[in-house]
């Protein structure tokens, strides 16, 4: 039987304040001693650390980082994802 990872989930709406306001959803997962947060809104905007909030707070950077190239090339920022669902599989 193949081994199985445990991974932890959270998920979080982190607000940035950028020429208004942003609000985007950003998942976090725990794996072997660090965390790995992504902004599925935003393909590519991730961000790993050893603690949960240290992994936000760069993820935040970021989100933040991400909106700033976006705006200088004259491109709009996507929506945040609206929805999430949790399934039970047996």
């Amino acid at each position: 039987m193949p081994a199985r990872h445990l991974v932890l989930r959270a998920v979080y709406t982190v607000v940035e304040e950028m020429s208004g306001m942003a609000r985007y959803t950003v998942v976090v997962e725990r794996g072997d001693g660090e965390f790995f947060a992504y902004v599925p809104a935003l393909p590519g905007c991730t961000s790993v650390g050893p603690t949960r909030g240290q992994a936000l707070d760069s993820v935040t950077e970021a989100i933040a980082l991400m909106l700033e190239y976006l705006a200088e090339q004259g491109l709009p920022a996507p929506d945040s994802v609206e929805t999430i669902a949790e399934v039970e599989v047996n």
